[in-house]
């Protein structure tokens, strides 16, 4: 049985959920039961208009004397005495026009959260826009309206001509560049689907200032149906701002950086180029004959010369360290044997006041490294030398031993430098790193920079490792130094059969003597009472200071060979004297150990002369360095061709065959770095034999020798050049040697 229609339709009245009305013109003919949820009483027979706040009455009579359809947004006065707000949208009733039926749709919270989010764009100084986009012949049609356009107004101060809409003002302040961007972006971001992204531009305000924003842009749509898009502009112009500021001012600070590293260079060269005629000249004085006391004044002088130079050597340092500039080198080198030398370097400094300087290898360590050699040096050398100088009696030493990384092919050494000097207070370790500190509580003020640790330890952390200090006043101190270098495979040291007995009053100095045996394959042991009587003993190295036990060694090991511990260089005597600290080759000499019986290849010998007939070309603008370096070749049996300038250089290598050529970087003439060129331009065309160029420059940073190098030298020697200095050079582009 079907339904009645007039019940069905009055069931769906009653059930649907939102409240209906049936109005005659502003009089509530009817309603559902849903209608009660506008908490405005009954309803039914009452005027509409009387429930509604004055400012709305006007829109609702304008709804309900509507024709057809209509929609309006109404505040309403409920029972609880608030106001509540309901779209209605109307309909007319064909079979009865002059009812009009009403639907209301609450829309109190909806409005709220709109307020609330205004509210809170207006705090956050953002600005709400929305756009329909449409996509007609492949052009994209804006049709754009600002949400909150007094926030907008507030943040820009724009200049909006007759009839113009605030955001046409506002695109229309915008950099036409920034315009064509943001609007390329927008329209690569549609083509490609792109539902989110975000970008940034400016626009000028009424006084011509620039205001910056952020802005994010959400895209729902599609090519064929168009796209729906809201973005939230936020002003960002103090950021902006800031961000301008702080790289101003970190360009400033880089060019004051490289200012002071300019100067540091400069003054660097003018310091050295007098600091090459009095070192150089010192150097020949040496060689002449001197009575003592002059002697002893040349070597004061001297000495004085090279601080002078240490102490720019360090300045230079900090300044490449603090400008970024630092390089490091890697190339292979034996650590032991440069720790060896280090410590020997020292030992005339602390065996004036009785220090023994020493140097220990715990066994496994390797002593083929790769890494930079010169940096390695300068860093023991600062540390030792402050030990030596620092500690009035004890020891002084250097024990080194290394651990393997995670990464394959490199390891960790330690060279920890211990000294039994008056220690550091626990405030004195707290500047002892600071640049330019020295740390009076050791002892009186020394001299130096007070750069030395600090560049130490700059360099250490630049081989991935650090440097660490234990002391106690009274006690001495420890530092430690932690350096990544590459390591390379050895092959490990083979036992020669022979025995060694050691004995010293000091521990450390037989724990060394011990340690430098196991270096050279040889069993060594500490003398004491635990050492069997029966032990075969080839050799015994025995402190002079030990009479009682160098006798019974003497007694009890009858065929054994003395050899002498002593504090000083070998005498007349010196083939049965072990100087202290140990050098292993002439361990090794000592011990008659196969490959070793000879002189010890660390000691010089007495130079002797290059041949005369050896062509030797030098090139500076100073008088004082040209006498100086052609001293120094005279003194090594050279007659120099000497020259005044770049050009007299070039023309005496165009017209002459030199053996080698030294060369001034700054000349005022023609600079050694366009002599070189154009004599390497020259080189196969009109001459068949390639002159060596050696470079002379007081400017000793990277880049000043890369400069050389790139023009067409062959080595690079820094002023002040030695004689050494210039002999190696010499020696490895003849061959020849002192």
């Amino acid at each position: 049985m079907s339904p009645n229609p007039e019940s069905l339709l009055d069931s769906i009245f009653r059930g649907l959920p939102d409240p209906v009305l049936v109005m005659r013109g502003s009089r509530v003919e009817m309603r559902n039961p849903a209608a009660l949820s506008m908490e405005l009483g009954e309803l039914q027979g009452e005027d509409l208009v009387t429930f509604v706040c004055p400012d709305h009455r006007a829109s609702l009579l304008e709804l309900l004397g509507s024709e057809g359809a209509g929609c309006a947004e109404i505040e309403f006065l409920v029972q609880s005495g608030t106001c509540a707000r309901w779209r209605l949208s109307s309909g007319s009733l064909d079979s009865h026009p002059d009812l009009k039926l009403i639907v209301a749709t609450p829309v109190t919270v909806v409005a709220e959260e709109v307020e609330a989010l205004h509210a809170v764009l207006s705090q956050a100084g953002s600005i709400l826009w929305h756009a329909r986009v449409r996509v007609a012949e492949d052009r994209f049609v804006w049709d754009l309206h600002l949400v909150n356009e007094d926030v907008a107004n507030r943040l820009l101060h724009l200049e909006i001509l007759p009839g113009e809409r605030f955001h046409h003002a506002w695109y229309r302040s915008r950099d036409p560049d920034e315009i064509l961007a943001c609007d390329q972006r927008s329209e690569e971001a549609m083509r490609q689907g792109i539902s989110h992204y975000r970008q940034e531009f400016r626009c000028r305000d009424l006084e011509g200032n620039w205001k910056w924003f952020t802005e994010d842009v959400d895209l729902r749509g599609n090519m064929e149906d168009g796209f729906s898009v809201t973005g939230v502009c936020m002003e960002i112009s103090d950021r902006v701002k800031m961000g301008l500021e702080l790289e101003a001012a970190l360009q400033e600070a880089t060019l004051a950086s490289r200012a002071k590293g300019d100067f540091l260079a400069s003054m660097s060269h003018e310091i050295r180029t007098p600091m090459n005629a009095i070192l150089g000249m010192t150097e020949l004085l040496r060689q002449t004959e001197l009575s003592v006391d002059q002697c002893e004044m040349v070597e004061t002088a001297h000495d004085a010369g090279s601080a002078l130079l240490s102490i720019l050597d360090e300045i230079l340092d900090m300044a490449k360290i603090e400008a970024g500039r630092l390089e490091l080198r890697e190339a292979p080198f034996d650590l032991r044997e440069l720790v060896e030398k280090v410590v020997g370097l020292f030992a005339a400094v602390g065996q004036a006041r009785g220090v023994d300087l020493l140097w220990r290898w715990d066994p496994g360590t390797f002593r083929q490294v790769r890494g930079d050699e010169g940096r390695v040096r300068q860093i023991l050398s600062n540390i030792v030398g402050n030990a030596s100088k620092f500690t009035e009696r004890g020891i002084v030493c250097v024990r080194v031993h290394a651990r393997r990384t995670r990464k394959p092919g490199r390891a960790v050494f330690s060279l920890e430098v211990s000294d039994t000097g008056p220690g550091i207070s626990a405030e004195g370790l707290t500047r002892l790193f600071h640049p330019f500190m020295q740390i009076g509580g050791r002892t009186a003020r020394t001299g130096g920079t007070g750069l030395g640790l600090t560049i130490s330890r700059r360099l250490a952390m630049a081989m991935n490792g650090d440097i660490q200090v234990r002391s106690v006043l009274g006690k001495g101190s420890v530092f430690r130094v932690d350096l990544e270098l590459g390591i390379d495979t050895e092959v490990p040291m083979r036992p020669c059969g022979k025995t060694v007995l050691v004995h010293s009053p000091s521990r450390e100095v037989v724990r060394s003597l011990l340690d430098a045996c196991a270096c050279v394959g040889v069993e060594a042991i500490a003398f004491n009472r635990a050492v069997p009587l029966d032990l075969p003993v080839d050799v015994a190295l025995v402190d002079l200071e030990c009479r009682m036990e160098l006798e019974k060694i003497v007694a009890t090991w009858p065929g054994a060979r003395i050899v002498a511990i002593v504090r000083s260089a070998p005498g007349t005597n010196g083939k049965h004297q072990l100087p202290i600290p140990v050098r292993l080759s002439t361990l090794a000499r000592l011990l008659e150990l196969d490959g070793d019986s000879g002189p010890d290849s660390t000691v010089r010998q007495d130079p002797s002369q290059f041949p005369e007939s050896l062509e030797v070309l030098v090139a500076d603008d100073n008088p004082v360095n040209r006498r100086v370096i052609q001293r120094q070749l005279q003194s090594m049996g050279l007659v120099p061709t000497v020259v005044d300038g770049g050009e007299a250089a070039l023309r005496c290598l165009l017209e002459n065959r030199f053996d080698i050529a030294f060369l001034d970087m700054q000349m005022p003439d023609l600079d050694g770095h366009l002599v070189a060129k154009r004599l390497r331009e020259l080189d196969g065309e009109q001459k068949s034999h390639r002159i060596p160029l050696v470079a002379l420059s007081a400017s000793v940073l990277p880049e000043d020798r890369e400069a050389c190098l790139g023009a067409g030298m062959d080595a690079f020697v820094a002023k002040p050049a030695s004689r050494q200095d210039l002999a190696a050079a010499i020696h490895r582009f003849t061959g020849l040697e002192l």
